[in-house]
């Protein structure tokens, strides 16, 4: 398969190379950048399709890294808790291969957590509707942030492609909690159109603390909405900057109104997802309390408060054994390879 993909990762070497064994001889190339305090002597050891590298970097500084050493046409970004379905890459490559209209492509992804070595399947299906076919730049852009997921972002993507739109966000010279994830995706569908098979995918582990928690030099998280709507309009000029400057990026596809109203109509439908889920958890309770609290200490808070809605955001409870998922998935039409969907099971399920 003409296909790269790259995990970094930082101080969760188990979980690195539970990835690797999973991926160990497969037809595409993983690579992996890791940021942790020491390298580990079981990845040195890694061939065949697996790469190490050690990186004592930023998590930007790794990625930019791992993009160097891809050569091929397609490429892919994974975390090192999750996983993809070898068949869902396949299909997925077959689609671009036959599709030069589309930019990317992915599939159906799941939740799963290992309890008592079993593995559980959270039984809701994401990505099923995320297919942005429109010809139009812009209705593509506001069907994707009006009801937003994050299947283009871990998608099959065409590399040279990929490579410019993390050039382009490594350019800027501020961060906020899930930058590359928006701009890649906004990044994409000025480029082209993005597809969701309805293939399983996507295996995204629930078993641990988000990634996002273990970024090397990462001394405090700020949340996007408190970036984009900062009541003390610390970031006013940081937020302008990045519409002109993504304006300016795309060669004035689009217009900063147009870029504007994107990024407020995905804050709003984000802010009804959290509000209508975690009614309680909401950053007004910080007004109160606004001039009891220094600034940093309310974007530590805030930005916790966010994050920890991600974390609570698909209950324990609602997992299904694989029995129970594998008719899950038929009953609603998703397609996959049972014994490619086995091996993933053992895989996981016999190691730490």
């Amino acid at each position: 398969m003409d296909l790269s993909i790259i995990c970094p990762t930082y101080k969760r070497q188990n979980l690195m190379l539970r990835s690797s064994n999973f991926f160990y001889g497969k037809d595409f190339k993983v690579i992996y950048i890791d940021g942790s305090d020491s390298e580990s002597d079981l990845m040195k050891n890694k061939d065949k399709n697996i790469e190490y590298y050690h990186i004592r970097g930023s998590y930007k500084e790794r990625i930019k890294f791992g993009i160097s050493k891809v050569k091929t046409k397609y490429i892919s970004i994974i975390g090192d808790d999750d996983f993809f379905d070898v068949d869902g890459i396949e299909k997925c490559l077959d689609f671009l291969d036959n599709n030069d209209e589309y930019v990317s492509c992915s599939g159906t992804c799941i939740h799963f957590l290992k309890k008592n070595k079993t593995l559980l399947f959270n039984p809701l299906l994401r990505n099923l509707l995320d297919n942005l076919k429109s010809d139009n730049l812009e209705e593509r852009l506001f069907e994707k942030f009006s009801n937003y997921e994050t299947s283009h972002f871990y998608a099959i993507t065409r590399t040279d492609i990929y490579k410019k739109s993390f050039d382009f966000i490594e350019s800027l010279n501020f961060d906020f909690f899930g930058m590359e994830e928006y701009l890649h995706q906004f990044i994409l569908l000025t480029n082209g159109r993005c597809k969701v098979l309805p293939n399983l995918f996507f295996l995204r582990s629930a078993e641990d603390i988000p990634n996002f928690w273990n970024r090397s030099n990462s001394s405090q998280i700020i949340s996007f909405d408190y970036w984009w709507k900062d009541p003390d309009e610390t970031f006013y000029f940081e937020k302008n900057k990045l519409c002109n400057n993504l304006q300016s990026f795309l060669e004035d596809k689009i217009s900063l109104k147009t870029i504007h109203d994107v990024f407020e109509t995905f804050l709003e439908f984000h802010n009804k997802r959290y509000k209508k889920k975690h009614p309680l958890l909401k950053h007004k309770f910080l007004n109160p309390y606004k001039k009891l609290i220094s600034r940093d200490k309310k974007i530590k808070i805030y930005s916790f408060i966010k994050s920890f809605q991600s974390i609570i955001k698909y209950p324990k409870n609602n997992y299904l054994n694989k029995v129970d998922f594998k008719k899950l998935l038929l009953s609603k039409k998703i397609k996959f390879n049972e014994n490619e969907f086995n091996k993933f099971v053992n895989s996981v399920e016999y190691q730490t």
